[in-house]
């Protein structure tokens, strides 16, 4: 089995979170995770901006509406799965929510 096997990494059809199978309770590991979504983040948006100014209009609305979604799952399923066990990984911007 492989991640892009249509039942998943996690060996079943139905999804589960980060959270609910506690791959990250290493805080070390998850840190590493975090500043590698906070890069994934940073990344995409830089493209977003130059993708603003080089394509057409109707592409660029498509684009980001498909960089929105990767980037609310990636918080959604990523991220906060990690404050929820470390909450003292979360940005102080980010609490409260």
């Amino acid at each position: 089995m492989t991640a892009c096997d249509p039942k998943g990494p996690l060996g079943s059809t139905q999804y589960r979170t980060l959270n609910e199978t506690k791959m990250l309770s290493d805080k070390d590991f998850a840190t590493k995770v975090l500043a590698e979504t906070a890069e994934c983040l940073r990344r995409l948006n830089a493209l977003l901006l130059e993708a603003q100014e080089t394509v057409p209009a109707d592409e660029f609305n498509q684009l980001r509406r498909g960089v929105g979604r990767v980037l609310g799952y990636m918080y959604t399923d990523v991220d906060r799965p990690i404050h929820k066990m470390h909450p003292e990984l979360e940005p102080e911007e980010l609490k409260d929510r």
